[in-house]
């Protein structure tokens, strides 16, 4: 049996086990060939729309800086006034707003705790035998009208009594002596409004505040 065999330039001869190899000669190197060409199939379908993105992180560079502003106008005075002063439980300011414009006033209104009651005061040398100062009372019935006749007198009344929110300028510092049998409700007085109880009485004087007289506990 005989078996011919080629490996590159050796040719191979097996005959009954017996093998020859012979070279074959190299031919001449034959011409460069020409470069290949890419091939470049049809134009595959769109694909589907990917999933967007995350949202890019806020820029660390500063940017040009704008033009600078006109001058704005300026700014008039405030102006304020000290409305009510009440005694009250805790201590509590209130502001609001009158008028418009450049006629705007802020009034301030302040709540003032009373104070505790003092020691008392060293007992006054006894005064002479035999005078006494004479004070004329006036019994005013339940809810009288207010009247300038009550002023200097002590006044008995109860119910409820209005006091004027000014007074004349010739009445700065008169005064008048208060008295309840029952329950006397003293209105528009500069500490608000505020009770007498039975069995209780109570001195107001006409004082000026916040450009006008009014009266006030004494």
């Amino acid at each position: 049996m005989a078996l011919l065999e080629l490996n590159g330039r050796v040719l191979s001869l097996t005959v009954d086990g017996a093998c020859s190899k012979v070279a074959l000669p190299a031919g001449e190197r034959g011409p460069p060939g020409r470069d290949g060409m890419s091939i470049r199939g049809d134009k595959g379908e769109k694909g589907e729309k990917g999933d967007a993105g995350r949202d890019g992180r806020d820029s660390v560079v500063p940017g040009p800086a704008g033009e600078r502003g006109e001058m704005g106008p300026r700014a008039e005075p405030a102006q304020i006034r000290i409305g009510k002063v009440l005694v009250g439980e805790e201590a509590h300011v209130s502001i609001s707003r009158q008028g418009m414009g450049l006629n705007c006033v802020d009034v301030l209104e302040f709540v003032i705790p009373r104070g505790t009651k003092g020691d008392p005061g060293v007992r006054g040398k006894d005064g002479k035998d035999g005078s006494h100062e004479y004070i004329q009372s006036l019994s005013l019935g339940n809810s009288p009208a207010w009247s300038d006749e009550y002023l200097g007198k002590y006044c008995i009344a109860d119910g409820i009594v209005v006091l004027p929110e000014e007074f004349p300028s010739e009445l700065h510092g008169t005064w008048v002596h208060f008295k309840t049998f029952d329950r006397l409700v003293v209105n528009n007085a500069m500490e608000g409004q505020f009770a007498i109880e039975k069995g209780e009485s109570c001195k107001m004087v006409v004082i000026p505040y916040a450009g006008k007289l009014v009266m006030t506990r004494f």
